[in-house]
């Protein structure tokens, strides 16, 4: 086989591709001290920052213990945090240091690179889910109500978080200046969520709009999976208890809205530019 068909046949293996790649990711993560303190610091904050918002799920129901309500409605968030705070971060660092434009030299696919960025957010979120769900198991004897549907809100909370991080990095050149512009879009998101403020107490107007934010579904999500209850539209009182046809069929809209903000990141990212910007 020759130098090129090599090469060729390289190029074909996508996901061979993406698994170096993320192994290199993880082992950059694993070096990265800071970074690492920081990722590891965010679960703990989210965790005190849900303490204050419990008392707000007290109406909804037997069925939902609003600590874990206020704990799971912090995930989206956290994949905001990871997504818009760290990725950018590595994402604008690599193409001033010309690391993303080598690797296209040497035959990595855009989609494998995009990929392996996406897989420590996505990582991350879902070892602190199962270690929310495992203690609600343990302390409490609640199991997710829906795990198909909980792993399908964190998937899509790590891609669109992470995808939406790549894209505001084409704003700046270093670390520190695209940390400082992500804290726009991030605080937006977050109030715009349901998490800090539940869009129930929002008029009918402005939360139907508000619920079309990237968050807001989500959060819709990760709530209704774990107690199969109707949170979804952002409701927080009374919420009534779903048969699983019921509740995946209630969940087609937030998963709608989801996947199409996922679709809109992916084309933003198209925007990015792979090479070092000129001084």
């Amino acid at each position: 086989m020759s130098a090129i068909e090599e090469r060729d046949d390289r190029e074909q293996k996508w996901w061979k591709q993406v698994l170096h790649l993320s192994r290199a990711e993880f082992t950059q993560l694993r070096r990265a001290r800071i970074a690492l303190f920081y990722l590891t610091g965010l679960p703990v904050i989210l965790f005190f920052m849900s303490i204050s918002s419990q008392g707000i799920y007290t109406n909804s129901g037997a069925h939902v213990d609003p600590g874990a309500a206020s704990l799971f409605t912090m995930m989206p968030v956290l994949a905001a945090a990871i997504g818009l705070m760290h990725v950018s971060a590595v994402f604008a660092v690599r193409r001033e240091q010309h690391i993303l434009k080598r690797l296209r030299v040497a035959g990595a696919r855009v989609s494998a690179m995009i990929t392996a960025v996406c897989a420590p957010t996505l990582a991350f979120v879902l070892v602190v889910t199962a270690a929310l769900c495992a203690f609600g198991i343990v302390a409490a004897g609640q199991f997710p109500a829906a795990p198909a549907l909980l792993l399908c809100a964190v998937v899509l909370s790590s891609v669109s978080m992470s995808l939406f991080g790549i894209w505001i990095s084409r704003f700046a050149r270093t670390a520190e200046t695209v940390q400082v512009i992500s804290l726009i879009p991030l605080i937006l998101l977050i109030l715009g969520s349901g998490a800090s403020v539940p869009l129930e107490y929002m008029s009918d107007r402005w939360s139907q709009l508000v619920w079309f934010s990237p968050l807001a579904p989500l959060v819709d999500l990760f709530r209704a999976a774990y107690f199969g209850a109707d949170f979804f539209g952002g409701r927080i009182t009374g919420v009534a208890v779903l048969e699983r046809a019921e509740l995946w069929t209630s969940a087609l809209p937030a998963l709608g809205v989801s996947l199409a903000w996922v679709g809109v990141f992916i084309y933003l990212v198209r925007s990015v530019p792979w090479t070092a910007h000129r001084t």
